[in-house]
């Protein structure tokens, strides 16, 4: 039930996040989209950086603990997060500070094209946006214990409400300053705003939430927290330094209409995304208890089935998207945006390869410094294959580059599954399964790239059929051909007549 509840919050912000950029690019020019993007592209990062580890630690440190013990804990990570949301603040005015001197010294040391009119004043308008941002981290930076500390307080429902009521106020505040045409600058001053409504607020539920307690018998001292956290983060902050890659090489190689464009492009498919994730969270505890029991050859075995069954859902869903990539980014971006499709079409095939969480067959295992290994060289080989492909293709260079490097990700990740479950590698990933799945959309999506042709000037129609052809196709297909069972027929029946959950209503207890 608490899961279910929390899962509420998570959908809302991950639908606000998706959902935000089809407005932004109906109310703005490309220069201050690119901006905007750029400003949370990089406000993101730094608070990831700063803040990873802490809200594990709140359950961890709060497990056990009075309400006078739990009380002083939160008020120390609320003070070490203020105080390192001002030290990402001063970062963030260093780089407005300084960042034209940089891209100046750049260009003249390694040759790149200087920066010429339209170009640097769409810089020096990301630069002087930047400065003002700077004071939004210490004022944000806080909120992102509050969902744990909730949890830990056996406050699901409450934890839930704060996602919605987070995305929401941060929808707004981004969008009425758009819509009221403001622009840029609106737009991070209504973020300032909501930023400051948020800190009281978070203070303000701190300080209700442990009225009347007594003084802690016992202190986690600032170091101790630091000491547990910024281990406990590392993996996080190599994740998103990966994920962001990408982005940052465009960001800093290309104007802002230009980085506009492909952080459109890098728009990514909801709950589709999360999907791997979401099965490798059910599975955990499985996984677990079957590893003290020292069944790791039945892990493997779970962990492999659950890639064929994502597989049937991710691959033909996101082969939609990459046959009708040009029909969705002129729907979703507008027609203005019809250069983001190839980098679209791109980071759809990579998500139709994200099948399965890698890490979590390494948590479960308790091979914590093996993710930590594992996640570092797949950095190492992100950039490796990325930085060439710029300088190779330019702007299809980056994303070229991500999906390429996904390949020594995979072999990587499954190197360190086969030292910790002690299997052979090759009974890691199934790549034959995955294939066949692979190919039995292969058809479908050939007969709808020829049926998009008949629509040129209707991306919507184009897009229907396009999508009627793959999905139907696929599931001729894949049950023809045994890879969709009867049992998996039957289960999307049972979730379609939400039979599953009258069920558990009626075995729930009173």
């Amino acid at each position: 039930m608490q899961a279910g509840i929390l899962v509420l919050g998570q959908i809302a912000t991950t639908i606000t996040q998706a959902i935000l950029p089809w407005f932004i690019v109906r109310m703005l020019g490309k220069g201050d989209v690119g901006a905007f993007a750029a400003l949370m592209l990089v406000y993101n990062t730094l608070a990831t950086l700063m803040t990873a580890g802490f809200p594990p630690a709140v359950l961890y440190f709060n497990a056990q603990r009075g309400p006078a013990d739990r009380r002083s804990l939160a008020l120390r990570v609320w003070a070490m997060l203020v105080g390192l949301g001002a030290a990402a603040g001063v970062l963030m005015w260093l780089m407005s500070r300084f960042g034209a001197q940089a891209s100046d010294w750049g260009a003249a040391t390694f040759g790149w094209a200087p920066s010429a009119g339209d170009e640097r004043m769409e810089r020096d308008a990301v630069l002087a946006a930047l400065g003002t941002f700077a004071l939004y981290p210490a004022l944000d930076m806080t909120a992102r214990i509050v969902p744990n500390l909730l949890i830990s307080e056996q406050r699901p429902r409450g934890a839930a409400l704060f996602g919605l009521v987070k995305a929401a106020g941060s929808l707004a505040a981004t969008l009425v300053p758009a819509a009221l045409g403001y622009g840029l600058r609106g737009m991070v001053l209504g973020m300032l705003a909501f930023g400051v409504l948020q800190a009281v607020g978070v203070l303000a539920l701190l300080l209700w939430l442990y009225r009347g307690v007594g003084a802690p018998e016992s202190r986690v001292s600032y170091g101790h927290l630091l000491r547990f956290s910024i281990p406990l983060g590392m993996t996080d902050i190599i994740n998103i330094l990966n994920a962001s890659l990408d982005s940052y090489l465009v960001m800093f190689t290309m104007s802002a209409s230009l980085f506009a464009e492909y952080r459109m492009g890098a728009w990514q498919i909801p709950l589709v995304t999360s999907t791997a994730y979401a099965v490798g969270a059910v599975y955990l505890p499985r996984f677990v208890r079957l590893f003290g029991e020292g069944k790791s050859a039945e892990v493997l075995t779970l962990w492999r089935g659950s890639i064929s069954k994502v597989s049937l859902i991710v691959v033909p869903v996101c082969a939609v998207f990459v046959v009708g990539a040009e029909e969705f980014c002129a729907l979703a971006f507008t027609p203005e945006y019809s250069n983001a499709a190839p980098v679209f079409r791109i980071y759809s095939l990579l998500t139709m390869a994200r099948v399965t969480a890698f890490s979590t067959l390494l948590v479960a295992a308790g091979q914590t410094p093996m993710i930590l290994r594992s996640a570092g060289l797949t950095v190492a080989s992100n950039v490796a294959v990325s930085v060439p492909m710029l300088l190779a293709f330019g702007y299809l260079g980056p994303p070229l580059g991500q999906l390429i490097a996904f390949v020594p990700t995979v072999a990587i990740y499954c190197y360190f599954i086969s030292k910790a479950l002690d299997q052979p590698l090759r009974n890691t990933f199934p790549v034959v399964a995955y294939l066949k799945v692979v190919a039995a959309a292969a058809g479908p999506c050939a007969l709808a790239a020829l049926a998009k042709l008949a629509w040129p000037d209707a991306p919507a129609v184009a897009l229907a059929v396009e999508a009627g052809v793959i999905l139907v196709g696929f599931a001729a297909v894949g049950s023809a051909a045994g890879l969709i069972t009867r049992e998996d027929w039957r289960f999307v029946g049972d979730w379609v007549r939400l039979k599953a959950l009258r069920r558990r209503d009626q075995t729930a207890p009173s």
